[in-house]
């Protein structure tokens, strides 16, 4: 732990000494607490089921449309995505007829 709390004095010293855009950058290591280091209640898992895809490149959590879990969308984002997700890389081969997905 004191490892890094060094660590992070350190960096917070030298980002301290940075200009971002014309404005002058202050940093300060705050040491976790007891309360911070404290594992998080995992979500259920139908909340995970209906908001969460997880891929091998990606993981993305969305609202499920539902009133009494999410607040409605602010854009109209399910019209471009209608799953909600964007899609997962695909792998693209060139072929003498066009593009085609292996």
């Amino acid at each position: 732990m004191q490892n890094f709390d060094y660590a992070g004095n350190i960096l917070c010293e030298i980002r301290s000494q940075m200009e971002i855009d014309g404005h002058f950058v202050t940093a300060e290591y705050i040491s976790p607490s007891v309360e911070l280091m404290q594992i998080p209640e995992l979500p259920s898992l139908d909340w995970y089921y209906r908001h969460v895809f997880e891929s091998q490149y990606c993981l993305q959590i969305i609202k499920c449309g539902k009133t009494h879990c999410c607040p409605e969308f602010r854009s109209n984002l399910k019209s471009v995505l209608t799953e909600g997700y964007m899609p997962p890389p695909y792998p693209l081969k060139q072929t003498p007829s066009g593009l085609m997905i292996p």
